[in-house]
């Protein structure tokens, strides 16, 4: 008899055990999956609505801003109808059309002339247009380095008169460094 109370404890004290270590059953583990299905599936739709509308957001904004931007555009350019242009620029383009070297020459030295004016006007300082542009240094503005290979070309022309040879082509490309430099500044 005392065996068989030891063995009817033991059977007790395995019941109490199991139940206070509380074992999951299938039932439960498949309740628990449930549950967590449920919720990682509503987080997950949750973020996708997010998601969804931050896209949809940045597309929104993206189009107020290209609108604007051309809004701009159209501004800038209507602007730049109405201003009159710069006949001092007008007569350099004049003298570039000519099949005569000579005014190849001074349409080079006038368009210097005129970017000294633009650099004074932008502030820069110095006694000539080269000693402006080195005190302006490379990063001061976009088009330096086209102001420095059409100053060079003009200081070509300055020290070596006729004897410095001019083709149409380099002409035509002197200038277009002197338009790009004078556009910047606003001059032309």
């Amino acid at each position: 008899m005392e065996h068989l109370a030891q063995a009817s404890n033991q059977d007790l004290y395995n019941s109490s055990y199991r139940e206070s270590a509380s074992v999951p059953t299938k039932d439960s583990l498949g309740s628990l999956m449930t549950r967590i299905s449920i919720i990682s599936g509503t987080i997950s739709a949750l973020f996708i609505v997010i998601i969804s509308y931050c896209i949809i957001r940045m597309f929104m904004i993206q189009k107020h801003e290209q609108d604007h931007i051309d809004h701009e555009i159209h501004k800038y350019q209507e602007k730049l109808a109405d201003l009159a242009k710069n006949p001092r620029w007008e007569l350099i383009e004049n003298l570039v059309t000519s099949t005569s070297e000579a005014d190849w020459r001074v349409a080079i030295i006038e368009a210097d002339v005129l970017l000294e004016e633009a650099l004074e006007h932008g502030g820069f300082t110095g006694g000539g247009v080269g000693e402006m542009l080195t005190n302006a240094g490379p990063k001061s503005f976009a088009s330096y380095q086209f102001a420095w290979d059409a100053h060079k070309v003009r200081n070509d022309i300055a020290h070596e008169g006729s004897n410095y040879p001019l083709a149409k082509e380099d002409v035509i490309r002197t200038i277009g460094m002197y338009r790009a430099v004078l556009e910047e500044f606003g001059i032309i």
